[in-house]
C-alpha cells in the first residue's frame, strides 16, 4: 500500500497537516510514537491559542484527537526509525512494518535534555523524569523536585500543583528566566517552594524515595523532573545531506525557540499546502 502522504508525530503541527490533506481527498497515515497531542500533554493551561480563554493542555489535545478521530484518519502507534527515498517516494520503516509514501511530513518536535549528573542514568523511569505525562499518577501528598527555571520547569510546578503534589523548584541561577506571569502565580502558591541556586551533583535510591545531593543540602523526594531544555528531535534527517523533495519538516522540530501550539498548526498546515501544489505537480 502507497500513501500519499505519512505523517510522522502527532503533535498539533503533525495533526493539522494530517486534518488539512484528509479534507483534500489525500491517502494518509499518521505515525506516533507516543500519545497524540505531543507536549500538550505536559501543559498545565493553554492561553494564548486563539478561541481558548485557557484550556487544560490534555484537554486541548483531546479535541485535537477528536477531530483525527472524525475524519477517519488512520494512527499508528509505531517508532519511525528510517526514511528512505525509493521509487520517487519515500520507505519509512518502524520495528513492525514497512510503509509507502510519495511525501512525507516530519513533525517529530523536540526531546528534552538530560540531566548530566550522577546517578541520572539509573534513576531514569523510576524516580526522575522529563515529561509530566510520563510521571506515574500522583497520589495526595507526593513530593515532586522539578530543576529548571524557565516557563517549561514553572508550568510543569503549576501542574503538579493542581494534581495535589507537593512541590519545590530548584534551578542554579539567583534568579528564574520564566514569564513573570508565571513566576507570580508560583510564588502565589502555597504547596510550591523555590530553591534558587541550588546546585545538582549526584542522584541515589533511599527507601523508595530518590535523594538528589545538591552542594548545600540534600533533598528527598519521590520524583524528579527535569525541565532544563530541550533539543529537535531530527534524527530521521541524518541520512540526508539535504532534505530531498517530498520531505517537508513541520512545527517544533525546525521552529528553534520559537514552539509554541499556534506555530506549529501554521507550520503544519503550511507544509500541507506545499505538499498538495507538490502531488499535483507530479500526478
Amino acid at each position: 500500500m502507497k500513501y500519499d502522504t505519512i505523517i510522522i508525530g502527532a503533535g498539533p503541527a503533525g495533526i493539522a497537516a494530517a486534518i488539512y490533506l484528509k479534507r483534500a481527498g489525500r491517502k494518509i497515515c499518521v505515525i506516533e510514537r507516543k500519545r497524540v497531542g505531543g507536549l500538550l500533554h505536559n501543559a498545565h493551561h493553554v492561553e494564548n491559542y486563539p478561541g481558548f480563554h485557557g484550556v487544560k493542555g490534555k484537554e486541548l489535545a483531546g479535541h485535537m484527537k477528536g477531530q483525527l478521530h472524525k475524519w477517519n484518519i488512520e494512527i499508528v502507534h509505531e517508532t519511525a526509525t528510517v526514511i528512505l527515498e525509493k521509487d520517487s517516494g519515500f520507505r519509512i520503516v518502524t520495528p513492525d512494518n514497512e510503509r509507502f509514501a510519495r511525501t512525507v511530513v516530519l513533525a517529530t518536535g523536540t526531546i528534552p535534555k538530560k540531566l548530566d549528573i550522577e546517578g541520572a542514568v539509573e534513576m531514569e523511569g523510576v524516580h526522575l523524569f522529563y515529561e509530566v505525562a510520563d510521571l506515574p499518577e500522583l497520589a495526595d501528598g507526593k513530593d515532586v523536585v522539578v530543576i529548571g527555571s524557565g516557563d517549561a520547569a514553572f508550568d510543569y510546578a503549576l501542574n503538579l500543583s493542581e494534581q495535589e503534589a507537593s512541590v519545590i523548584i530548584t534551578f542554579r541561577g539567583e534568579n528564574p528566566r520564566c514569564l513573570s506571569l508565571l513566576s507570580e502565580r508560583v510564588k502565589a502558591d502555597p504547596s510550591i517552594q523555590i530553591y534558587p541556586d541550588f546546585h545538582p551533583v549526584s542522584f541515589r535510591s533511599h527507601n523508595g524515595r530518590i535523594v538528589m545531593k545538591c552542594h548545600h543540602i540534600d533533598i528527598e523526594a519521590d520524583y524528579v523532573l527535569g525541565a532544563i531544555g530541550r533539543v529537535p528531535e531530527d534524527r530521521l534527517l541524518a541520512d540526508f545531506k539535504e532534505v530531498p523533495a517530498g520531505l517537508f519538516v513541520a512545527g517544533d522540530v525546525q521552529q528553534g525557540k520559537c514552539r509554541q501550539v499556534g506555530i506549529a498548526v501554521g507550520d503544519g498546515i503550511s507544509s500541507a499546502m506545499q505538499i498538495l501544489d507538490y502531488l499535483e505537480a507530479s500526478d
